[in-house]
């Protein structure tokens, strides 16, 4: 249950929101809803060409601000020109508690939000990419921009400080941000949803990938190590469930390597649910993660998964309990921990239910919403008395 105690005013400003889909944008939907049930919330975002400019979602308070819309994801400059100026408008009109945002522009603009309007912001990071990651990801324009927002986000002097995973706390500390302002709150699934969907496993081995197709996800690691998968397993699938830039060249790929492959394009809700039952384990080979929502959802569903061991996968995963942990960019590594866990079934069933146990303490969004509900009275009670 939600905290009893007081009702807070709270308005939230991040850098997306759906319909933009992504694992900050469910983490920050899902956060929102749960606090929403006892607290006011108000979403301050872009335009969409379909959605209102303004509407009550789940008793969200959802506002799309700026000249045009938004439909993706857009370069920082057609971003700064609309939320920058129509964030400030739109939260100097407004009476809150507390502000919390999240990634990149918005935590910028919270700390100057806060400051004309005197109340606490709390921010949210969902990773810590760094310089030298930023250029390799986004090349060097774009890399360099990011690199210097995060920089200077990273210096300003926020009440309290969210992120997802220990891994990401401890890149935080190395920026000088005080420990005790640091609250790692993991994201988490609705588990009354993924029971309510009835799929068996199917009869055939399927590893499968949920994701964004970028270079950063790294899923033609996971292709070259499924194209060893299918010499000790020949009738095994892999199935690839996204989009992105990267899906024309992913294909090619695949077909060169002559493997058994389906692309799925975007999956979301039920159909998501009915994939992951159905696989026999799912992959995770990304490069860098902060805390990635596919895993307690492959969990969920009982089944185990294979993760690059980074930022703070380890946090859900644990090795050899509910799934294998690899170092990045372990073709071979991936390729190994694939075929033991579609090689043994009661390693498979094993894995499965202590994945779903692990979700069951710790990754459920209503214990998601509370442990931010306690970092924003907290805050606000630290703003008041001082």
């Amino acid at each position: 249950m939600i905290h009893e105690g007081l009702e807070l005013r709270i308005l939230f400003l991040p850098e997306y929101f759906l319909p933009h889909i992504g694992g900050g944008e469910i983490w920050c939907w899902n956060v929102a809803r749960n606090l929403a049930k006892k607290h006011e919330i108000t979403v301050l975002t872009y335009k969409h060409p379909e959605k209102r400019v303004s509407e009550i979602v789940d008793n969200v308070s959802i506002v799309r601000m700026g000249p045009f819309p938004i439909p993706g994801v857009q370069p920082y400059f057609t971003r700064a020109f609309v939320q920058i100026p129509f964030s400030l408008i739109h939260s100097m009109k407004r009476d809150f508690d507390v502000l919390l945002v999240s990634q990149t522009l918005p935590l910028l603009l919270g700390k100057v939000i806060s400051l004309f309007k005197r109340r606490p912001v709390i921010s949210i990071f969902h990773n810590v990419y760094g310089l030298e990651f930023s250029l390799k990801d986004k090349g060097f324009v774009k890399g360099m921009i990011r690199g210097f927002l995060e920089v200077l986000s990273l210096k300003l002097n926020y009440d309290a400080v969210i992120t997802v995973s220990d891994g990401i706390k401890e890149k935080l500390m190395s920026w000088g941000i005080p420990e005790n302002r640091i609250h790692v709150v993991y994201g988490g699934v609705d588990l009354t949803v993924f029971d309510k969907v009835e799929e068996k496993r199917s009869e055939i081995p399927i590893v499968l990938y949920v994701g964004r197709l970028v270079r950063l996800k790294r899923v033609d690691l996971l292709i070259r190590s499924f194209s060893k998968v299918v010499r000790d397993f020949p009738n095994a699938f892999l199935w690839i469930a996204g989009d992105g830039p990267e899906r024309a060249r992913l294909k090619r790929m695949a077909e060169q390597y002559n493997i058994p492959v389906r692309f799925l394009g975007w999956i979301d809700g039920e159909e998501k649910i009915r994939v992951m039952k159905r696989a026999w384990c799912l992959v995770l080979p990304s490069e860098k993660e902060g805390f990635s929502l596919v895993l307690p959802e492959s969990m969920a569903c009982r089944t185990p998964v294979v993760a690059i061991d980074s930022g703070g996968l380890s946090t859900i995963v644990k090795d050899g309990v509910n799934g294998f942990l690899v170092p990045p960019g372990s073709e071979d590594l991936i390729y190994e921990r694939i075929c033991r866990i579609l090689s043994d079934e009661k390693l498979r069933d094993r894995m499965g239910e202590a994945g779903r146990k692990i979700v069951e303490e710790k990754f459920t969004w209503e214990k998601v919403a509370e442990r931010v509900e306690k970092v924003l009275l907290s805050a606000l009670q630290t703003f008041a008395s001082g």
